[in-house]
């Protein structure tokens, strides 16, 4: 995760995923820093469609990880993102 500086955090953020703005939401997924991490491009793509999935889908969340489990090829980056998912207590920033 990266988070902007100024911002204030009072969900759970998710691996892989940016967060900034004056209201502290999720942009998108941290391309930047997987790709430098040594993350291939297929699983850069599958993070990112579970991202579409997770926020631009508008779905609760258990809906969300229902739907990313049957979609997205659970490589291990997608399997630890889920595994985050599964275990918020507080939910997930928006």
């Amino acid at each position: 995760s990266f988070i902007g500086g100024g911002g204030w955090i009072s969900m759970d953020v998710p691996p892989y995923v940016l967060v900034g703005g004056p209201d502290s939401r999720a942009m998108g997924i941290n391309a930047v820093g997987l790709e430098r991490a040594g993350v291939d491009a297929l699983t850069r793509g599958h993070l990112k469609d579970a991202y579409r999935i997770l926020y631009r889908m508008k779905l609760p969340l258990s809906d969300a990880v229902a739907r990313i489990t049957q979609e997205v090829p659970e490589v291990p980056e997608v399997a630890r993102l889920l595994e985050f998912l599964r275990a918020s207590q507080r939910g997930i920033i928006h």
